[in-house]
This record gives C-alpha cells, sequence and structure tokens, in this order.
C-alpha cells in the first residue's frame, strides 16, 4: 500500500511534483544559484514539461519569488536512475529503524546526488545500516554515507544587553513593538532570539498577539509549562508559552522484529513554540507586535568566521516580510538574523534532513541545513529569503542548532511547513501585513421593478472582515438579497481585521424592461481607503 504524505515525512513542494509527475527525480539549484535544475528518470523524460510548469509556478517570477528575483527561472535538467518518490519511500521503511542505531546521527533523501544519505559518527555503523537496509529491501545502491555528529542548539545561557544610545539586536526594541531578530529571554534567565510575530482574531472576538522561538528557548523544552518570557530582560515579562508540543515516538510499531537496543531518542517536528503577547500589558497601546518586521541590522556576511555589526539600521531599520513559503530548495541562499552572530547568509546544503541532537537526544524531523554563521543566542532567529531589489523577506521559518563538525558551524533551520504540523494553530494566524484590504460587488447592475435580487462581497486582505451594505439597500454580511425600489448607487464598506477600511460602489438601475435578475457582471474592484 503506497505510504501517506505525512508517513514519508518529505518536503510537499517536492511530494506534491512527485505526486503528479512521473518519473520526477527531484528540483534543486544549480551550486552557486545558477539554473534551476529538474531531474527526472529515462522513463519520466516525456514528463518534463510538466515537471518544468509546476516548479514555476512556485518559484517563478509570476508567484513574487524571492527565488526568481535571486536567479533567472532557466532550467537544466539531469537524468536519474530512481524517482524522488522512490527514494522518499525507501527513507520512510528506513526511518524508524536507523534513529534505534546508535551512531546514526542524520537521515536525508538527497536531492542533487539522488541518494538516501546516512549520516554515521563512525563507519563502524555502516555495516548495521547496510545490514537494516537489506532486510527492508532497500537497494544498497540507492545509500551514501558520510561521517557526522549530533548537531547543538544555539541557546545561550548570557544575558547582555545594549543601551538604546547604541541601539543593537539585544537593545529593547522600539517602543515596545516587537520585532523578529532582537534577543529575548526566558524565566530561566537564558538568552534566545524572536523568530517572528503573529496576530489572529480569536476565540473570545478579540485580537490575539503572538511571537515564535524554539521550543528548547522555553522554561522547559518540548512541554507546556508556565514558563515566562520577556525582551530585553526577564524583568520585562511580555507573555508566557502558549503552545509547545511533547516528542512523539519516531518508530513505527507493525509487523517487523525490532532489535534490542538501549538508544532510543524521541522525535519531534520542528523545534518551535509559540508565546503569548499578553494584552494586559500592553497599556494604551493597540499592538505589542511589529507586525512582520525583522530588525535590520547595518551589514550582513556570508563569511563563517565573521560576526557582522548588531547595530540597528537607524535609517532603515526594519526588513518587512512581504510573504511566506515552506519550500526550501539545495543551493538557494537564505538569511538569518539572531542576537549573537547578527544578519548572516549563506546556501542550503541539504533539505529535509532529519537530525538528532546532542543536549536532549531529540530528532528533528525533516529540518533544513544552511551554510550561514550562527552561535549560542541565536537560537529561534527569523530565516527568510532576502529580495535585494525589494529590500524584502520571505519567512521560510527558525534557526534552532548548529554543526560543529564536519561543517563550519553549517546551521539547521524548522521550516514553517515542519512548524504547522507542531503547531497547527499557525494556520489560522497572520505572520505579516498584506497590502491594503479591497472589496468588489458581484451582483446585477440592472434590476427589474418589485423583484429581491443578490449581491455579494468579495473582500480580499486581513480577514475576518466587518461587511456593511448602504445606498439602495442596507444590509450586513457578505450577502445582500433585497428589491431595489429606485436606481442609486449600491455600496458596501469592508472593515478588516485591523481597522483598515475599503469601500466599493456599484450603480444599480431600476429597469421596466426586464421581469427578472440578470447573471452576474464581473466584479466592480475598488480603490482602498485606508485608515
Amino acid at each position: 500500500m503506497p505510504l501517506t504524505d505525512e508517513e514519508l515525512g518529505e518536503s510537499p513542494f517536492q511530494l506534491a511534483i512527485a505526486r503528479e509527475v512521473p518519473g520526477f527525480g527531484g528540483v534543486f539549484y544549480e551550486p552557486g544559484q545558477g539554473r534551476l535544475v529538474v531531474a527526472h528518470t529515462e522513463e519520466g523524460r516525456a514528463h518534463l514539461p510538466r515537471a518544468q510548469e509546476l516548479v514555476r509556478a512556485v518559484m517563478g517570477p509570476e508567484a513574487e519569488s524571492p527565488l526568481a528575483a535571486a536567479a533567472p527561472v532557466e532550467f537544466g535538467t539531469r537524468v536519474f536512475e530512481y524517482t524522488f518518490l522512490e527514494l522518499a519511500e525507501h527513507r520512510a521503511r528506513l526511518r524508524p529503524r536507523l534513529f534505534a542505531i546508535e551512531g546514526v546521527v542524520a537521515l536525508e533523501v538527497d536531492e542533487e546526488f539522488n541518494r538516501i544519505r546516512v549520516g554515521v559518527m563512525d563507519t563502524a555503523v555502516i555495516a548495521v545500516v547496510e545490514d537494516v537496509a537489506t532486510e527492508l529491501s532497500v537497494p544498497s545502491g540507492a545509500l551514501s554515507f558520510w561521517e557526522a555528529v549530533p548537531a547543538e542548539t544555539s541557546h545561550s545561557e548570557e544575558r547582555t544587553e545594549t543601551t538604546a544610545a547604541s541601539r543593537t539586536l539585544r537593545s529593547r526594541v522600539p517602543d515596545g513593538r516587537l520585532q523578529g531578530g532582537y534577543q529575548i529571554f526566558n524565566s530561566r534567565g537564558g538568552a534566545c532570539t524572536l523568530g517572528f510575530t503573529a496576530l489572529r482574531w480569536g476565540s473570545n472576538s478579540a485580537l490575539e498577539q503572538f511571537a515564535f522561538t524554539n521550543s528548547h528557548c522555553t522554561k522547559e523544552g518540548f512541554k507546556l509549562d508556565d514558563g515566562k518570557w520577556g525582551q530585553p530582560g526577564k524583568w520585562d515579562i511580555v507573555g508566557a508559552e502558549a503552545v509547545d508540543p511533547g516528542t512523539h515516538s519516531c518508530w513505527v510499531w507493525n509487523n517487523w522484529l525490532w532489535p534490542i537496543t538501549k538508544f532510543w531518542p524521541r522525535c519531534r517536528h520542528s523545534d518551535a513554540a509559540l508565546m503569548t503577547v499578553d494584552s494586559a500589558l500592553m497599556g494604551e497601546k493597540k499592538f505589542r507586535i511589529d507586525l512582520g518586521k525583522i530588525g535590520r541590522t547595518i551589514e550582513k556576511s556570508n563569511c563563517e568566521s565573521c560576526y557582522p555589526s548588531l547595530k540597528i539600521d537607524s535609517l532603515n531599520p526594519t526588513i518587512t516580510i512581504t510573504s511566506t513559503h515552506d519550500a526550501v530548495v539545495d543551493n538557494e541562499i537564505l538569511h538569518k538574523i539572531g542576537r549573537t552572530t547578527g544578519w548572516t547568509y549563506g546556501a542550503v546544503e541539504s533539505t529535509c534532513v532529519d537530525w538528532l541532537l546532542a543536549s536532549d537526544w531529540v530528532v528533528r524531523e525533516c529540518s533544513d541545513r544552511v551554510d550561514y554563521q550562527s552561535d549560542d543566542g541565536d537560537s529561534g532567529s527569523p530565516v527568510f529569503a532576502y529580495n535585494e531589489k525589494k529590500g524584502t523577506a520571505q519567512l521560510r521559518g527558525i534557526h534552532f542548532a548548529s554543526i560543529p563538525v564536519p561543517f563550519f558551524k553549517d546551521a539547521l533551520m524548522s521550516n514553517l511547513h515542519q512548524i504547522e504540523k507542531d503547531i497547527p494553530e499557525i494556520a489560522d494566524m497572520w505572520l505579516y501585513l498584506p497590502g491594503p484590504p479591497s472589496v468588489g460587488i458581484q451582483g446585477p447592475k440592472a434590476v427589474p421593478e418589485g423583484v429581491a435580487c443578490i449581491w455579494k462581497a468579495k473582500p480580499r486582505g486581513m480577514s475576518p472582515f466587518t461587511i456593511a451594505w448602504t445606498g439602495v439597500l442596507e444590509r450586513s454580511g457578505r450577502v445582500a438579497k433585497g428589491v431595489v425600489k429606485e436606481s442609486g448607487d449600491l455600496i458596501v464598506t469592508v472593515t478588516d481585521l485591523i481597522g483598515r477600511v475599503a469601500v466599493a460602489t456599484l450603480p444599480v438601475t431600476v429597469s421596466k424592461r426586464i421581469s427578472e435578475c440578470p447573471k452576474w457582471t464581473p466584479l466592480n474592484d475598488s480603490v482602498p481607503r485606508i485608515r
């Protein structure tokens, strides 16, 4: 029986194409941000145009992706032995068994080299892994091995602060409006970095404000506790932990005979926790978050041994998040901003890697390894694709660990897809401020006398909306139904989640020449008016 996407535990972007396109082998950038390579098997060559079409839809100019801005959407091809789906299925069979072998550190589908890559601490472990692969009918030719060590979390016990006069990422956020990249503390006293803020309309009919950081940055990782958090010091409490699920078993129990072992690490989809921003602490301010903003420092660096300045750019102090995306692709460039190493960037080295961490022996599933500089205190840092032309960010996830060897401080991040697996509430949240609201009216421009007709409002922007109809009909809600007695304007006013307003007007004529409501005309979009 074919495995589900959840059982495969792979990138949804790659899996979606693999499910639709026979022979799809994977997609990645050529090293150095060159062309996009869409791989296929010999049998899948005929389906290559469809695969390219799907890739372009996600990563091309029409998707307004920073990926497209970083490099033209030009395609290269490569012929592979295995399809992406075949390798994903083999890895899914191996995953429950391999992390029970002491010395196995990492496991991934390597899209660029068309192999299942296993990271081991000692080459003596390779024979044990190969025996398990043979038992599970995984072809030996599909495996590759490399020496690796457990990753290390990037939190810090240091509580360094700077004054407003020399504002840095370790200072209090200006006006108390929380932004990604700034230092935060937990009730244990440890220092980390705020990843990104979020906003939603709560069940109590009020705006709720949140922030995301690493689970291991909370009072007790992978457990919902009463831990408080603050910025810049623990005496400046901002809120408390809201969602932080526990670990789960890495194993799928079935008819297999399991080896007796003392080594049973646990698993987690991501290293993320959701923190409240307490409205009771806001005073007269409507918001304590600067939604979709990341602190911008005066310089950035891709030097592996460099620590760029933490000083905030006074003339251009923030980077605006304009979109989100959960697809991470080999060899693309990603950026992070953290309270210790500041703004650093580098190429994605591996995607969707299960990696064991030494600090807690918990495997973070489907993490992404990126070659940017990080250090203690950077845990929770926002990770994003940066559009150099526009100076904007596409949010991808949060940083949580570094890998000492064989890489020099390569980093691990949890992407947004993995975060949503642990914190499904994120699906109902706004992570950035979209463009101004707009509204269109769908319905007839000419109506008969004495006949009730229907109009619908088509709002766009930050939901939920408050909708009011005025003019020839007075109604509330998305639908206005009624009899128009005199010709005139039908006006709809939409107020979005944060109080911004858009108005649209449709002239409606009462006509004796028609006897029933005609079919709807195309949308009459408004020019938004913002408050």
